[in-house]
């Protein structure tokens, strides 16, 4: 990808500073400085005006193709534009998102209104300026509104407990990407039809069996911000992504999913169609090997989790713990509330997050990118330091302590940006190799005096509580779970079970980190919307630990039998 880099940026704030443009050819940009300054102007003139506003336009291509049980049941490319503005009524002190995280009205359990903009790129874009209008008068009405609201709350209620503003000075950054050339989706069918059939038909011989699935998606962003800070920053971003489902179940009724998921910087870094059609028929085993599975039984005391199960676990149920945003809200449980200089993890994990990393221990990251959807430059944030809290992920909407963002405000969408993470990095300075966890493992079970404990192969979802008002717990769903006994039988798959707790207590009772480390690409849903994260951790060993019986589905099998 070519990239023209205007390293230009002021150490700006919210208050006079000078000019700074990129000055590309682009239409869709100079439209949108246009429009912004000629909106904030105008918009002086009223009871309520704004101090600050900001144009975030986002276009997004994508290509999506399902194969199930070896045919092709969908295909679709999509082309889509769509405008969210930001617009802050008030002073930096105290302004319409001094309570909320949305700058817009939400409709129900879709989310925020969305305005979707004409897709040409040349002038003279009088469909977009329409758009801009449209969206920019609702989101104007809606932060009067809003702004009004906190002034009457703040009225009602007892001084917030963290005293810092609502909105925090940023540089006003100048960069700008050329525009990719236009990538031809339509090969991409042709590409991998019979890849993706070749995969789900390896499902279809096994009536326990009841998906069996393969799919592609690969996606182009580009997005525009500009800010009446002057601020300008055009990217570009991608993701490919390709899976493979399936789903067994058990003669008591229990559904048994299974998922993979590859990543790449482009559809030619998948694995081969050998490795993939490999990795499908060990699916299928895994399938049919958990519906036979015995139940597993609740249990007390240490665990064992793959590198991959410990990302899964770091990204779930520890990380939205830095989100600064979180630290702020008076309903969150903040449980590192003041903890920073304090130990949460043992002397020998450190962790960081870094959104310019695309590489970590070989493997591919998603979640990088150079400007958050603020217009903030994207930092590597050393969270945890040898055990101890050293930072949070910030936005520009600072707390106590953290007065300025850096670069962790993110968003999808037309939603307003929160502060999330995007690289996860978890380190150790213990180098265990996989046998000698094993054997640590072990011999943490005889001390214990236990007949057996659990390895967590590969976790899958987790659900959590972050709430003030209840308890802060999560569970975390496994996808693969091995009962290992003490005394050195083989170890024996289970299926039915969660591993639960609270973050605290399974963070202060990990004894050992292993130097093999695993992956956990995905998504996290957040106020935000959904954001594409990694996370990268070793194996670890938890002493104390705690799981229960999974939910046993009770409707009754389908009454005729799969094709």
């Amino acid at each position: 990808m070519l990239a023209l880099a205007f390293a230009c940026f002021t150490c700006s704030g919210l208050y006079a500073q000078q000019p700074v443009r990129c000055t590309p050819n682009d239409p869709v940009l100079a439209v949108l400085q246009e429009e912004l300054a000629r909106d904030m102007a105008a918009l002086q003139k009223e009871e309520y005006p704004p101090y600050y506003m900001n144009f975030r336009l986002v276009d997004e291509t994508g290509f999506t193709m399902r194969s199930i049980f070896g045919t092709v049941m969908g295909c679709k490319e999509e082309h889509k534009r769509y405008f969210a503005p930001q617009i802050r009524i008030g002073t930096p002190e105290f302004d319409n998102f001094k309570m909320m995280d949305q700058g817009s009205a939400i409709m129900g359990m879709t989310g925020p209104v969305a305005e979707y903009s004409p897709l040409d790129y040349d002038l003279p874009l009088d469909g977009l300026r329409v758009s801009l209008w449209e969206e920019v008068c609702a989101r104007y009405k809606n932060a009067v509104a809003v702004y009004n609201q906190m002034k009457q709350m703040s009225g009602m209620m007892s001084e917030s407990e963290d005293k810092a503003p609502c909105f925090s000075p940023a540089p006003a950054e100048c960069y700008y990407e050329r525009r990719p050339m236009q990538e031809e989706f339509a090969g991409m069918r042709k590409a991998w039809e019979d890849k993706l059939n070749v995969i789900s038909a390896v499902f279809k011989g096994h009536p326990e069996i009841i998906e069996g699935k393969a799919s592609i998606y690969c996606n182009r962003v580009r997005t525009w911000f500009v800010s009446t800070e002057n601020a300008s920053v055009v990217q570009n971003t991608s993701y490919n992504e390709l899976v493979i489902e399936g789903m067994s179940r058990a003669e008591d009724g229990m559904y048994m999913p299974f998922y993979i998921r590859y990543t790449a910087a482009s559809p030619d870094g998948f694995p081969s169609a050998d490795k993939l059609l490999a990795d499908a028929k060990q699916m299928v085993a895994d399938l049919i090997a958990s519906a036979k599975a015995p139940l597993a039984d609740p249990f007390n005391g240490p665990v064992l989790l793959s590198g991959a199960s410990s990302a899964a676990f770091f990204q779930e149920v520890v990380t939205p713990k830095f989100e600064g945003h979180r630290i702020k809200r008076e309903t969150d449980g903040k449980v590192f509330k003041g903890m920073v200089g304090h130990s949460i993890l043992p002397a020998s994990i450190s962790i960081s997050d870094d959104p310019q990393a695309k590489e970590f221990m070989g493997f591919h990251l998603t979640a990088s990118y150079l400007y958050d959807e603020q217009g903030v430059k994207a930092q590597k944030v050393k969270l945890v330091e040898n055990g101890k809290l050293n930072d949070f992920l910030m936005s520009r909407k600072p707390i106590d302590g953290h007065p300025a963002s850096n670069g962790h405000g993110r968003a999808s969408f037309v939603c307003e940006p929160v502060s999330s993470q995007s690289n996860l990095l978890v380190t150790t300075t213990e180098k265990y190799s996989e046998q000698e966890m094993r054997e640590l493992y072990l011999a943490e079970l005889r001390a214990e005096g236990l007949e057996y404990g659990y390895y967590f192969k590969r976790i899958i979802q987790a659900v959590q509580n972050d709430s003030g008002r209840g308890v802060n717990s999560f569970i975390l769903v496994p996808q693969q779970v091995y009962r290992v006994y003490a005394d050195g039988r083989p170890d024996e798959l289970v299926r039915g079970i969660h591993l639960i707790g609270t973050p605290l207590v399974i963070m202060s009772n990990i004894a050992y980190a292993g130097g093999d480390y695993g992956l956990f690409n995905g998504y996290r849903m957040t106020e935000a919307g959904y954001l594409q994260v990694s996370t990268v951790a070793p194996s670890i060993i938890v002493r104390k630990t705690e799981t229960q019986r999974r939910a046993r589905e009770t409707d009754l099998p389908p009454i005729l039998p799969r094709p």
